[in-house]
């Protein structure tokens, strides 16, 4: 089932400025680390409508300096997907979304490369899409790949009714420094998402960024990656190991754990 994974950006941050900036870095790292090919990778970027051709435009300039190609080669910065049938997959995914808007960056069937083949290698462009935000198809196709769609929002109400179509996911960031919107927007979007990533003028310089699982959280969301929760960090490990209880009198137990541990009894 499609995991929609989000970033929204607030009214409050003006084009141009640093949090608008990294907003951009976080969408284009998303995009390009694994040829997104994560499953916290952001496919939906939902934008004021009135900042929507500045952060198109940076969106794609940023994605025209990504180097495509054969990951040895100096200076490239993303490789290939999987195998061939991904990149058709992606390709069809990518085409279906645009139905209802365009390709403001790449083409799905044309990318150049370095030292690869076009032919022979799962390669695709990094693919940014405008589409209509009451389409369907934003919301229910996920290309797992090097691919998100910019969706123009009218107002608070209207973003948190687009972030609820894409029906939960594990991640979502919201990118502002206005307290209010931000506390609004997070009440209506928590019970769709298993993290929310807040990225403000505070924490741009530090964050670990929208696609880090952090090992002490539980972040799959409602419906999604293993029953809502996402095998990462301790929690992955915990999953794999064999647990489990024992009842018995607390002389029993530490008597257990000073014989399997060298640890000291526990104190009565």
């Amino acid at each position: 089932m499609p995991d929609h994974r989000v970033i929204v950006l607030a009214p409050d941050v003006t084009p141009g400025s640093p949090l608008f900036e990294a907003f951009v870095r976080e969408i284009v790292t998303e995009m390009t680390v694994k040829a997104g090919q994560k499953c916290t990778a952001i496919r939906r970027v939902l934008v004021p409508r009135e900042h929507e051709a500045a952060a198109l435009d940076a969106i794609a300039s940023e994605l025209a300096g990504v180097t495509i190609g054969n990951p040895a080669a100096e200076g490239v910065r993303m490789g290939a997907v999987v195998s061939l049938a991904q990149r058709d997959d992606v390709r069809r995914a990518a085409r279906a979304i645009a139905e209802s808007g365009r390709f403001v960056h790449g083409d799905p069937q044309k990318v150049r490369l370095v030292d690869a083949d076009p032919e022979r290698g799962a390669f695709l462009d990094a693919l940014l899409i405008s589409a209509d935000p009451e389409a369907s198809a934003p919301h229910e196709v996920e290309p797992f790949g090097p691919v998100a769609t910019v969706l123009a929002y009218r107002d608070t109400g209207h973003a948190t009714d687009l972030l609820a179509r894409g029906r939960g996911s594990l991640a979502a960031s919201l990118v502002g420094d206005d307290l209010t919107w931000t506390t609004a927007v997070v009440r209506q979007a928590a019970p769709w998402h298993g993290r929310s990533h807040l990225l403000d003028s505070v924490t741009m310089t530090q964050t670990t960024g929208h696609g880090s699982p952090l090992p002490a959280l539980r972040h799959g969301g409602p419906g999604r990656a293993g029953g809502g929760s996402e095998m990462a960090g301790i929690r992955g490990v915990v999953d794999l190991m064999q647990r489990t209880a024992l009842q018995a009198s607390p002389r029993l137990l530490d008597s257990l754990r000073t014989t399997h541990t060298g640890a000291p009894p526990h104190s009565a």
